[in-house]
Formats: structure tokens, C-alpha cells, sequence
């Protein structure tokens, strides 16, 4: 393009000799206009922005992690995301940038997924939600309830003897919610107390140090594998 008109604009202008009242400026992109900010007859200076473009056909979408699952993320990740807007429908990307700086404030670093976006669904502003699929090994999983977090230490109670039970110090993996990835501290087979840790807890308190609880209505809990 010279300056701002394409070759066959120049070449009929060449032809005609004649010059019209308005030029026609064609944008050197295709996409759809997010920002216009001249209107009809206002004076423009150069360098001055008309108009803002963007090619919609891939989006990126950003998301916040947590500190404690950064360990997780890594580029490449697929990543299925959901909007209200289409609330049955679901989109996949992959992880393509991860912030190397933490924000502060909420404790949480910001990372890029890239999408296709041929069907225009996807529109800039738009909140989504989202899942990364994280490869997991085979491992020992409990439920969240049986996890007795203290701030420094993760304990379970483990039941040693019929209706007797033993704190026992972990350490954890991927939290879905519902369950929780033991990566040490547990065996398979061994049975946990699903319920009641905070009572097995402060009843182990008031006995001397090291000595087992003893607690007859947390019986049922089991490992998971």
C-alpha cells in the first residue's frame, strides 16, 4: 500500500487524472472493529487511532491460579473453558503462557490459553471458567474431610487398633474438592477416619503427648487408591 491506498487505487487515480472529494482507506488487516474513535467530518492529525481491529477467529483467555497450584500448570496444558453464555457448550485450548510474576494481593499469576474461535462465540470481556487436565499417576486419594490441615502440617488419623486411632503426618497433592492426592505418608489398605478429626484432635490433647485417641464413632473411613 502507498500511503494508505492500495496499488489499484493509485493506478485508476493515474488513469482518471481526476481526483474525487473523498478516499477510501482500506485497513491492511480483516478482523472486526473493537474501538472507533473518529466520527464523520472531525479533523484527524497524523498518527491520530481511527479504529481498532482485532482477528476474533482465535482469542486468548486469561486465568488466575492459586500460588499452591502453580506447581501443576505447565505450557502445552489442554484447558476446556465454559461460559453463562453457553452455559452446555465447552471450548478447548492449550496453556500458552505462563506470568512469571505473582500478584501480591491475591496471591495468585496470571496465564494465557489460545483458542479457536471460528464461530465468533467467544467475545472479548467475557467471563469464563475453567479445567485444566493435569496427568495424574496412580496414587492413594482420601476424602477432603478426613485431611485435619493446621497451617503448618496436613494430618489424618489413622486407625491403628479396633476403634483406636493415631495422628499421621502427610503430604498432599491435587485437591479436586471432593478428594484429595496423598503423595507420602500413607499406605495402601490403611483405614482413616473419614469424620470427626478435629475431635479425635482435641481429645488427643488432653491425653499426654504421642497416645492414641480413642474415638468409637469415626470407625468408618478407608483409604482410597
Amino acid at each position: 500500500m502507498h500511503y494508505g491506498m492500495t496499488v489499484g487505487q493509485i493506478d485508476a487515480l493515474a488513469s482518471s487524472r481526476q481526483s474525487g472529494s473523498t478516499v477510501v482507506f482500506l485497513s491492511p488487516i480483516h478482523g472486526t472493529v473493537v474501538t472507533k474513535d473518529v466520527q464523520e467530518g472531525q479533523y484527524v492529525d497524523e498518527g491520530m487511532l481511527l479504529y481498532q481491529l482485532a482477528d476474533l477467529s482465535k482469542v486468548w483467555a486469561y486465568l488466575d491460579v492459586y500460588e499452591k497450584d502453580l506447581r501443576f500448570i505447565a505450557r502445552g496444558q489442554t484447558v476446556v473453558i465454559t461460559t453463562d453464555a453457553y452455559p452446555d457448550g465447552q471450548f478447548t485450548g492449550r496453556v500458552a503462557f505462563v506470568d512469571p510474576a505473582l500478584e501480591p494481593r491475591t496471591r495468585t499469576t496470571r496465564i494465557r490459553v489460545e483458542l479457536d474461535n471460528a464461530g465468533g462465540k467467544l467475545r472479548p470481556q467475557m467471563f469464563v471458567q475453567s479445567k485444566i487436565r493435569i496427568p495424574v499417576p496412580s496414587s492413594i486419594v482420601i476424602p477432603s474431610s478426613a485431611l485435619l490441615s493446621t497451617g503448618k502440617r496436613d494430618v489424618v488419623w489413622i486407625e491403628v487398633k479396633p476403634d483406636l486411632f493415631e495422628p499421621r503426618d502427610v503430604v498432599t497433592g491435587i485437591r479436586d474438592g471432593s478428594d484429595v492426592q496423598i503423595l507420602s505418608g500413607l499406605h495402601e489398605g490403611e483405614i482413616v477416619a473419614v469424620q470427626g478429626g478435629f475431635m479425635l484432635d482435641s481429645e488427643s490433647q488432653l491425653q499426654q503427648p504421642g497416645s492414641a485417641a480413642k474415638d468409637t464413632a469415626t470407625k468408618n473411613g478407608t483409604s482410597h487408591d
